[in-house]
């Protein structure tokens, strides 16, 4: 418990809603025509979403509104870009995963387990002793001409 202490309660909010929604259906059979997106390239861009939806909740303090929204709409269409789907295509590959709530609750685990492991990687370059305040000076080796 004390890992998911350390996340925004807007990430277990909005995952709480969708499971909530999910609780319709259980079977994982695509719809006609839906292209799935893999379930581990699904996994990161729903950890990179969540990561997103942090660092515009941080300029809503500094902003306006409007900016804030422009800024959505860019870091999404980014995120989308990057992953070579469009947003109606992640909705629809939501909802897919969503019809089986194990699977999708799995899928959540992972989410939060992709999550600790970056913070985790990031506190660990934080704390590597390259990273440190060295006051020691470091001389360059003397070389003498002969």
């Amino acid at each position: 418990m004390k890992i998911l202490s350390k996340f925004n309660p807007r990430v277990f909010g909005f995952l709480g809603l969708i499971l909530l929604l999910s609780c319709s259906s259980r079977n994982l059979q695509p719809e006609a025509g839906l292209e799935v997106i893999p379930r581990e390239q699904m996994v990161r861009l729903m950890a990179e979403m969540e990561l997103t939806e942090a660092l515009l909740k941080n300029h809503q303090v500094k902003m306006s509104r409007d900016s804030v929204n422009l800024l959505t709409k860019k870091y999404y269409d980014s995120l989308y870009n990057k992953y070579g789907v469009t947003q109606a295509q992640f909705d629809n590959n939501l909802k897919y995963y969503q019809s089986d709530i194990e699977e999708f609750l799995a899928m959540t685990d992972s989410v939060i387990i992709y999550l600790t492991r970056r913070k985790d990687s990031v506190s660990n370059i934080k704390a590597s002793p390259a990273t440190k305040n060295d006051t020691t000076v470091k001389k360059a080796p003397v070389t003498v001409k002969k």
